[in-house]
């Protein structure tokens, strides 16, 4: 089922980021990759910024997070962040957390209506029905995680792969 399969990837993307960062030390933080602008803290930062965009599109929900850190986080350009004006660590990680949180609970309630259209030109043009957009928004986690793993190389930690060992 559409639902749990997003569920799952919900689930398991929260665990494997968080597991990525628990070995960073503070002074690493906001050191961004060469060329890119992306940080651990523009990372998390993105992701709840993301996930607030997203339930504010896909239910009407009012914003969570305020409008400078959808400044700062939310467009894939908006890197590299001054340390000075960003969130920092534990407040970055709280909004993920806390975004993640209303993600879960917002799914349990789309049981019976992911089948339903969602309003075009909001989404990517092939994000069609609410399970599209839950797919989307599942899949869009694992989309940053290389960019943690560079990020984790760039300073000498060991190869995390997000816990995932083959």
């Amino acid at each position: 089922m559409l639902q749990i399969e997003a569920y799952k990837l919900l689930f398991v993307s929260r665990q494997t980021i968080l597991g990525m960062v628990s070995d960073v030390r503070d002074e690493h933080w906001f050191t961004p990759l060469p060329g890119l602008g992306r940080s651990f803290d523009w990372v998390f930062g993105h992701y709840a910024a993301v996930e607030d965009w997203f339930l504010h599109h896909l239910n009407g929900e009012p914003y969570e997070l305020p409008d400078d850190w959808q400044k700062m986080y939310w467009a894939d350009n908006s890197g590299p962040v001054d340390p000075a004006k960003g969130v920092g660590r534990a407040g970055v990680t709280a909004g993920f957390e806390k975004s993640r949180q209303r993600l879960f609970t917002a799914l349990k309630w789309d049981l019976f209506h992911l089948n339903r259209f969602v309003k075009q030109g909001t989404f990517p043009k092939d994000v069609k029905t609410r399970g599209d957009a839950w797919l989307f928004i599942s899949a869009h986690a694992y989309w940053h995680v290389g960019e943690l793993e560079s990020l984790r190389g760039m300073f000498g930690y060991p190869y995390n792969g997000g816990g995932i060992h083959h």
